[in-house]
């Protein structure tokens, strides 16, 4: 036997060291022909695994071992199976090198797949339940990877559920390995599909886990541990194809976990692929699940839509449009319109060629009987008009007169949806507005003056967005809507006043942009001291919309604006300084609770915003703006304002660093145009000198601008 195990392992190094394939044929041929055609084998190799020195060796005789062990095993002899089966579990916890440990398990599973059934090996569940309790951490490892080896070979190791959930239940906290963690859902992954519908028990002990199970993804997804990950989302979505419903309670979240992590651009796109391949299935086997679930399942499409080909959605998408704008039951088609208003977004260009034969869609949605789906059509057309403004405003004469037919409509929350499709409309309408003046200023008026409060907002925002586009033409209509402004601006309190004061705000801007420095002149003080008031309210929205009024009122007056800044630049700089909350979190409480849907959610509310991160990409925005306008005036708040600027650089938001390089650019060219350079003159060295003053910001903020942009995809 010494000599067989000798030559046994002689051929297993040949074969592990070869590097042409002569050697590993030839190496094969004979292990096939002398050793592998007899019992000895098994013990021999199982002894190669003990002893080797040689890690190569040692994976490549468990391999071995294993793939013989359903051969062999009955015809070895009582006493040297127990011989080996000691000597497997002894130097499983001492192996150091994984992969040769994780071939160790996968020759214990195969052996337990004969043995466990017989009765035989009664003590390896103990071994293993001993192992995942064990203070060691590479003890746990072992344990909770041979359990996990067993579920993949063995369907019902167990008999007694409740115990081995009980065990996982540590095992997938554990403080020390994420091994440990990420093999215990992979472990619960091979359980899950051994519980059947009817044990009721086991399917509530499974989902006790599923929070658990959505902290390990986080926290390999935090990591950018991609083959872990990969690990733990392969598990989820074989979860959605199983009968038993061990996900149903906490579909809405996932639902909710995967979005975010598609949509989260901080993510390597593998590790967003991944997730979006998991919304796709979940499409697919919870369709019914998540078509309850109304909003989540909007997004859905719209996370699709922008994150994958529009050529891999939009068709299968559109198939459904038409079918439901075809069915008696009212729901149908509004689920019809609302899924256009969420597609448009990620397949714009791919819909450019298809736009008229969507606007007869739409525009039978703006007619269509019930109100459900006059609201949902106007969403969409919302929708269309900002993403296809040009193919919107080319169509005015067919559009605003079904617009104007819905803001007098009948039913109370019509009127405020249609004003939301006017307002985008407008944006781009440009000089076609003025042969819709007269009668949109007086439609919009009455409801100003009459309507429910929840319309006011919308109906004001859409004055901004005639302002907009009328310029100067809007002059004949200042005196009527500057003195209903001053009204608004004064509401303070309620978070729909302080909406709709925020609002009013922005009108008020595009309105004083309108109409110019000199008919707007006499309001400006007291415009400002009430702008100036609203910052100090307990609402991100309003300041907001204060900032974007500042830096509209430093583009109209210029120089004349100095005197705010002593008040304005304190509140901006704030603003840049907010901590924020790590808003990557999972909160396992959420997780853990019962989804409870509600039936009458709000359409148009798909968007998730975050109010801190708004903040300080409008306050960004706005101190850039100010600085051109006010030029020597501001240089009192240069120095603090770049400081806060390049700390802002890195923020994990798109949007504030786009605000922030496009602030310290204007903050370059401010310096540079205050300096009053001689005409420019090409070549080198430099012809013109460039001012000190200049040098220095150059030096301050050029680095960070470039870090930016060697790290930035939309370049």
């Amino acid at each position: 036997m010494e000599a067989y195990c000798v030559g046994l392992e002689q051929l297993l190094v040949q074969l592990a060291t070869a590097t042409d394939t002569e050697s590993i044929r030839t190496a094969t041929n004979t292990l096939s022909r002398q050793y592998f055609n007899n019992k000895n084998c098994v013990p021999a190799l199982i002894e190669i695994i003990t002893k080797s020195t040689q890690s190569q060796v040692r994976q490549l005789a468990a391999v071995e071992a294993r793939k013989r062990v359903s051969k062999w095993w009955s015809k070895i002899d009582q006493n040297t199976q127990t011989l080996m089966k000691n000597h497997l579990l002894e130097v499983i916890l001492r192996e150091p090198e994984r992969l040769v440990n994780h071939a160790t398990a996968r020759v214990i599973s195969s052996i337990a797949k004969v043995e466990l059934p017989a009765g035989t090996w009664n003590e390896l569940p103990q071994f293993l339940y001993d192992c995942c309790k064990s203070s060691n951490s590479g003890q746990r490892e072992v344990g909770i990877y041979v359990l996990y080896t067993l579920f993949d070979t063995i369907t019902d190791v167990f008999s007694e559920h409740k115990q081995l959930f009980e065990l996982f239940s540590v095992t997938i906290n554990d403080p020390e390995s994420k091994v440990v963690r990420v093999t215990t859902l992979q472990a619960l992954g091979k359980v899950a599909e051994s519980i059947d519908n009817d044990q009721e028990e086991e399917v509530q002990l499974f989902r006790q886990l599923i929070p658990s199970m959505v902290n390990v993804l986080q926290q390999c997804l935090t990591e950018n541990d991609e083959n872990s990950a990969t690990e733990c989302f392969e598990v989820f979505e074989a979860l959605l194809t199983l009968e038993a419903p061990l996900l149903s309670n906490h579909i809405p979240q996932l639902i909710e976990f995967f979005l975010n992590t598609a949509q989260n651009k901080e993510l390597d796109d593998s590790l967003r692929i991944m997730a979006l391949q998991f919304l796709i299935w979940a499409t697919v086997y919870k369709k019914t699940k998540i078509q309850r679930l109304k909003l989540l399942a909007f997004r859905v499409i719209n996370t699709l839509s922008t994150n994958l080909p529009p050529a891999q959605v939009f068709p299968f998408v559109i198939n459904h449009v038409v079918g439901y704008m075809q069915q008696p039951d009212p729901n149908y088609r509004k689920a019809a319109m609302m899924a256009l208003a969420v597609l448009i977004e990620g397949c714009a260009d791919y819909i450019r060629p298809k736009f008229n034969d969507l606007l007869l869609v739409v525009s039978a949605g703006l007619q269509d009987p019930e109100t459900i789906v006059r609201r949902a059509a106007c969403i969409a057309l919302g929708c269309f008009a900002e993403e296809l403004d040009e193919e919107i405003a080319a169509n005015h004469a067919t559009l605003l007169p079904l617009v104007f037919s819905l803001i007098n409509d009948p039913s109370p929350d019509i009127p405020k949806h249609a004003c939301n499709a006017l307002d985008a409309i407008l944006e781009g309408l440009g000089d076609e507005i003025v042969q819709y003046l007269p009668l949109l200023m007086e439609k919009l008026l009455i409801i100003l003056d009459q309507g429910a409060d929840e319309v006011k907002a919308t109906v004001t925002a859409a004055i901004g967005s005639a302002a907009h586009a009328a310029g100067e033409e809007f002059k004949p209509y200042f005196d009527e809507v500057v003195k209903r402004l001053y009204v608004l601006m004064t509401i303070n309190q309620g978070t729909e006043g302080l909406l709709l004061r925020g609002v009013a705000t922005d009108t008020v801007g595009a309105v004083a942009e309108a109409v110019g420095k000199e008919v707007f002149k006499t309001h400006v003080h007291e415009i400002m001291k009430l702008a100036i008031d609203g910052m100090q309210l307990d609402s991100a929205r309003l300041r907001e919309c204060s900032y974007c009024l500042f830096a509209v009122m430093a583009r109209v007056f210029q120089d004349e604006f100095a005197p705010y800044l002593e008040a304005v630049m304190p509140q901006l700089i704030k603003s840049c300084q907010i901590e924020e909350k790590d808003l990557f979190s999972i909160n396992e409480n959420q997780l853990e609770e019962e989804a409870e849907v509600d039936e009458d959610i709000n359409e148009d509310d798909f968007a998730v915003n975050s109010a801190v991160v708004d903040e300080k990409e409008i306050a960004a925005d706005a101190i850039g703006e100010i600085f051109q306008h006010t030029r020597g005036h501001f240089l009192p708040y240069v120095e603090l304002c770049v400081v806060e600027l390049k700390k802002l650089s890195n923020h994990y938001s798109e949007g504030v660093r786009k605000a922030v390089t496009c602030s310290l650019f204007s903050f370059l060219s401010t310096f540079y145009s205050m300096s009053d350079p001689a005409e420019w003159q090409p070549g080198l060295p430099l012809k013109v000198p460039i001012h000190n003053n200049v040098t220095h910001m150059i030096k301050a903020v050029m680095p960070d601008i470039l870090l930016v942009w060697e790290d930035e995809e939309s370049k």
